[in-house]
């Protein structure tokens, strides 16, 4: 069953989505997964990277030093508390030197002043670009943080001061124990199901043709023994109807023949069973009279009126007639 599933796809395919959700969840929501499944710390300090030697594993939590990072004291509506995050985030080029999107930050309430419906929060601000520096130490030191923290500073509900989440990988180290084993059950049920299927599609297949066969032995022995009676009445209407039909070469032959003297053609037409004939004639009204009487053709008729030549004077006739079949003798 190993060659029908593979687990190697089916384990990107869930990474991939991984980090595709995590990078959609909100600052705050990324913080909450942030600390499932932590289960080592690193910390940064003098900007050097230290990394306990009993460390387990190679996605731990980065722990900043207070020193690593700006802090400032910000006072803000009463009303902020329950958006902090959102409020410090609009709030960003006022209450620091930076842009919103150039920094990574995390806040606390520090102190409510209800009587000036206000309270004061510790916004703690690093700029993008030494956060990056920072990690690109980190992964070249062979580890690769799930968030990073300042250290020793908790935020509300006890919850660690986040500056950075790698949120895709913390929710697949979350995740990943309940869903996999579920969906590699699921592939293995699949696979077989789909083997199953294959196999008994193929039988329905071969009986299908086994009978197609059958029939078409049937049809090839019915359709041989008709060939011949087939053969010989196409050969005897072939010829039948070569002795009633008149060749173009007789029909040339009876339309010179019955033109008058007098009489020219300036063109001739042959179509199925039409001849149209075109020309100059000292009387084309008598042309009728005589192509009536020929037993090669019937129902002469003009196509056009007959129209006086004045430098001829003859007249112009366009006629049209009909082949009849063979004269039977």
């Amino acid at each position: 069953m190993s060659s029908i599933v593979s687990w190697a796809p089916l384990s990107a395919g869930v990474g991939w989505w991984f980090t595709e959700l995590g990078a959609l969840l909100p600052h705050n929501v990324r913080v909450r997964f942030a600390g499932i499944g932590e289960t080592d710390r690193a910390y940064w300090r003098d900007g050097k990277l230290e990394q306990p030697q009993e460390a387990a594993t190679q996605t731990p939590v980065l722990s900043l030093a207070p020193s690593e990072v700006m802090h400032h004291c910000a006072k803000l509506p009463l009303a902020a508390e329950k958006t902090l995050d959102d409020v410090v985030q609009f709030e960003m080029d006022r209450l620091t030197p930076f842009a919103a999107h150039d920094v990574h930050f995390a806040a606390r309430v520090k102190e409510r002043l209800p009587e000036q419906h206000l309270l004061e929060a510790d916004v703690f601000v690093i700029p993008r670009a030494k956060m990056k520096a920072i990690l690109d130490t980190c992964y070249d030191a062979g580890i690769t943080p799930q968030r990073v923290d300042v250290e020793d500073g908790l935020g509300a509900q006890g919850r660690p001061l986040t500056l950075y989440t790698n949120a895709a990988l913390s929710m697949k180290k979350a995740l990943s124990q309940r869903i996999m084993p579920w969906l590699i059950g699921l592939a293995f049920i699949s696979g077989v199901a789909l083997a199953a299927a294959h196999l008994h599609g193929k039988k329905n297949q071969l009986e299908t043709l086994r009978t197609q066969l059958e029939d078409t032995r049937a049809q090839v022995a019915s359709l041989s023994h008709l060939k011949g009676a087939t053969r010989s009445s196409a050969d005897q209407s072939a010829l039948d109807l070569k002795q009633l039909t008149i060749s173009r070469v007789e029909v040339l032959e009876e339309i010179t023949r019955l033109l008058p003297d007098d009489t020219w053609l300036t063109g001739l037409r042959l179509q199925s069973d039409d001849v149209l004939l075109t020309g100059m004639a000292k009387d084309a009204a008598s042309l009728i009279g005589v192509f009536d009487g020929s037993a090669f053709f019937s129902s002469p008729e003009f196509s056009e009126p007959i129209v006086q030549d004045a430098q001829s004077q003859r007249e112009r006739f366009s006629l049209r007639l009909t082949i009849d079949k063979r004269p039977q003798t």
